[in-house]
């Protein structure tokens, strides 16, 4: 969910049209007050030490790890990635969910802190480790406008699925089209005239040469029969396609208005031809939402569809046709997902099926190259994708949409700078195409190129002053690139347009990084208070908790995110941070070795579980853990340093040395290696080298 720019790279959502040469495109409370006082007591004086290093430790703080679920101490500015904004210039179906994942850097800030009145090395006061908040998140859809009502089921007859089929199955037809250069295609179609009008997507028969369509009879015989195209509207991607041979049994075209979240509805139609033929393919589920996404109503549902499934009907348990499936949705930010399934409302097509069935379609040869290179794009085959765009733009160099594409593709596959290009020549051949400016941004940013990014957010704004999720990306590279007051502002800006909790968690992610805990509390309250599920939201309220030093509600909000999300590595590891913090080390440990478990590259949770081995005398298996931790990041100053001191504290002093040798070779200005090198080397009988290393580290600040 988190971690996303608007971008309208349409994602891996499939549009459900095969196509190729013959075949388809694929809290608990734990301490009471009189401990956490006492904990209070003994981190007054660590907190004093840890303030006086907190310079050098940011200065030296490196990458640790790159996560599927980014993360970023709140110090760090928040590198964005994409979420899709209603396309407004492609005939593309709305995507939900874009996103090139970007990976977000965990650095570390814990530094271990040397004896303050003994020349005995310390065994019990490392500084604790740090938190690791998530990172702000981009607004993903734009306001998509007032629910539909439901008015509940309709009087009908509730048909069993078997008798829904049987009644329905003649009023379904397969549509195989030819596309220029050989290739195929095919989807489904509706019959909703007995003279043979049949609906099914614009995307299905876009571009075709000749399209032919597949009739079962009542007796169950196959017919096989040219069709031409009548009309389309790309816009809501609905289409008519005419054929002869009728009378014919229409299919009940119902409404929307007759179904309800949660009920079952049917879904009819021919996906992937090349292993199921010319077989009438039926799965069932529950309607889990009814919408508009910006272009049109909608429903979401669970009934499977793939490939070779666009334009058929979504019934309801009637027998009636309440939706035209046309695409689903594979992934968001990065994780596979499942079950999010789309089709158009049936009152989209039947409000506008005078326009459909109105002969005015006229189809280009580019535009089969556009379409072919859609599939390819949506089956996440980019670069068979831009080979088709790249013969679409021959054809037609004026064709802004294949450019956008084209750039989409260039754009998934990192090359930014060649998705650069294309987006620019898609602007200058539609000035006004919003999502190309949104797209470009992106890609700037990706580059780190935050001025050129903001630059497009601002034409993004000019074209549409009330567009609030280009405030919101403005406000994240703002935020990147370290202008917290003026990615406030933005987010001001834009939850004055729109209430939405991803900008109030955005919004609270810059008031943290400016330290500002208690605003950001308030908008992390009214983050949860819109989506009470967003795991990420009780993590960085935790976290805020946790920089007020309030570390039993800190741990009530990291139990809450677990809660949510039982995978969370980032939780369990600033919930082990909060237990460390209150001196339940053995606790601490065990949440470092759940974060772990979830997330195996989580270098800085090693680091941190380090650290509480060191701090309870197990000396050796802090080791193990500073070794890991070097393993992600050899030039890890304090891993070393800390390693050296678990060797020092073992006896083997020489080891010891090594370690310190490396961090101070990393950073020669760390007083504290300078000094326990000399007490290593005091050990050893080496006075002189002693000597000198103590003078170094009384040179660089630090004296017991």
């Amino acid at each position: 969910m988190k971690l996303s720019i608007a971008l309208v790279l349409p994602c891996l959502m499939l549009m459900l049209w095969a196509s190729g040469c013959g075949g388809t495109l694929q809290s608990e409370p734990v301490p009471t007050l009189d401990v956490e006082a006492t904990v209070q007591a003994r981190l007054t004086e660590e907190r004093a030490i840890e303030a006086t290093v907190e310079a050098k430790a940011q200065a030296m703080a490196k990458v640790i790890v790159e996560a599927t679920v980014q993360a970023v101490p709140t110090a760090t500015p928040v590198p964005p990635t994409n979420t899709p904004a209603p396309p407004t210039n492609t005939p593309v179906p709305p995507t939900n969910t874009p996103v090139p994942p970007t990976s977000t850097p965990v650095p570390s800030t814990s530094t271990a802190v040397p004896p303050t009145n003994t020349p005995v090395p310390p065994t019990n006061t490392p500084v604790p480790p740090t938190n690791t908040p998530v990172p702000p998140t981009s607004t993903p859809v734009p306001p998509t406008g007032t629910p539909l009502p439901l008015t509940g089921m309709s009087a009908a007859t509730t048909l069993s699925t078997s008798e829904l089929v049987e009644m329905a199955r003649v009023s379904v037809v397969l549509i195989v089209t030819e596309l220029t250069g050989g290739k195929f295609g095919s989807g489904t179609g509706i019959i909703y005239s007995d003279d043979g009008l049949a609906l099914t997507n614009h995307h299905v028969v876009a571009g075709a040469t000749r399209i032919w369509v597949l009739v079962e009879d009542a007796d169950g015989t196959i017919r096989e029969l040219p069709a031409d195209v009548l009309g389309t509207n790309p816009g809501v991607d609905l289409a008519v396609i005419r054929f002869g041979g009728g009378p014919y049994v229409p299919a009940h075209l119902g409404s929307v208005r007759d179904i309800n979240l949660g009920d079952e509805v049917v879904a009819l139609g021919y996906p992937l031809t090349d292993l199921t033929g010319d077989s009438l393919i039926v799965t069932k589920g529950i309607v889990s939402s009814i919408r508009n996404d910006g272009l049109s109503d909608i429903i979401q549902h669970q009934a499977a569809v793939n490939p070779g499934n666009s334009g058929g009907p979504l019934f309801s348990t009637d027998g009636s046709v309440v939706g035209v499936n046309t695409y689903i949705v594979r992934s968001s930010q990065g994780v596979n997902i499942e079950g999010f399934n789309v089709a158009i409302a049936i009152d989209e097509a039947t409000s506008i099926l005078d326009e459909l069935e109105t002969a005015t379609f006229v189809s280009k040869p580019s535009d089969a190259f556009y379409s072919s290179g859609l599939a390819y794009y949506y089956d996440g085959q980019y670069e068979r994708a831009i080979e088709d765009f790249d013969e679409a733009i021959r054809l037609n160099p004026q064709d802004a949409d294949s450019y956008f594409m084209r750039a989409s593709a260039y754009h998934y596959l990192g090359q930014y700078d060649l998705a650069i290009q294309d987006y620019n020549e898609a602007i200058r051949l539609d000035p006004q195409g919003v999502d190309a400016y949104y797209n470009r941004a992106s890609a700037h940013d990706a580059l780190g190129q935050y001025d050129l990014a903001i630059q497009d957010y601002d034409e993004a704004i000019r074209i549409d002053p009330q567009d609030s999720i280009a405030y919101n990306n403005r406000g994240l590279a703002y935020h990147k690139s370290g202008q917290y007051e003026r990615a406030i502002q933005d987010y001001d800006e834009a939850l004055r347009l729109n209430l939405d909790a991803i900008t109030y968690y955005n919004r609270g992610s810059a008031y943290t990084d400016l330290g500002q805990y208690d605003l950001a509390i308030q908008d992390y309250d009214e983050a949860i208070r819109i989506d009470p599920q967003d795991a990420d939201a009780y993590n960085n309220r935790g976290s805020a908790y946790d920089h007020l030093g309030q570390y039993q509600r800190a741990i009530q909000d990291y139990d809450e995110a677990i809660r949510i999300d039982p995978q969370f590595a980032y939780a369990y590891h600033n919930r082990g941070k909060a237990y460390y913090l209150l001196g339940q080390h053995q606790r601490a440990i065990q949440d470092y070795d759940e974060a772990i478990r979830f997330n195996p590259q989580y270098g800085i949770a090693y680091y941190n579980r380090g650290y509480a081995y060191y701090y309870l005398g197990q000396h050796q298996r802090a080791i193990q853990d500073f070794d890991e931790t070097i393993r992600f990041d050899p030039q890890y100053t304090d891993a070393y340093y800390l390693r050296g001191y678990a060797y020092y504290n073992l006896g083997q002093h020489q080891r010891a040395i090594q370690d310190f040798d490396e961090a101070i070779r990393i950073d020669p200005q760390h007083a504290y290696a300078y000094y326990m090198r000399g007490l290593a080397n005091q050990a050893l009988g080496n006075n002189s080298a002693a000597n000198r290393d103590f003078i170094k580290s009384s040179d660089l600040g630090y004296s017991p």
